[in-house]
């Protein structure tokens, strides 16, 4: 079982590393090929592969199902992103980039913030 940034390192991208490290983890099934579009900031610069990749496992281990069910992943997925950009202060990768940010510190407080989250649901 290899953790987010291990992952990375094997070359997946930051979202597919974060998807492929909830699934061992946690028994997951996201299939890691939703997460392929959302590396190097949605292939733009833009929302973090990292941040969206956690958000995507989020969604899978506490998502609704049914339209009629009340979504319970808003709050906490607007914990996890404010938790971030304070400590960041962004999520666009190409501002990370420019302050020097790794992608490894990112994954790492990313899948750090998605757990204590779920442990907490």
């Amino acid at each position: 079982m290899a953790t987010a940034v291990e992952y990375k390192h094997q070359g997946y991208n930051c979202a597919e590393a974060m998807v492929k490290a909830c699934n061992d983890l946690h028994d997951m099934r996201i299939p890691s090929e939703l997460a392929s579009p959302f590396g190097g900031g949605m292939a733009c610069g833009d929302t973090c592969g990292a941040v969206v990749g956690a958000l995507m496992a989020l969604g899978a281990a506490r998502g609704r199902t049914d339209s009629a069910q009340k979504n319970g992943t808003r709050a906490p997925a607007a914990q996890l992103m404010k938790q971030l950009e304070e400590k960041y202060g962004s999520l666009d990768c190409r501002d990370l980039k420019r302050n020097r940010v790794s992608c490894d510190a990112i994954i790492e407080d990313a899948y750090a913030a998605l757990e204590e989250l779920l442990r907490r649901e």
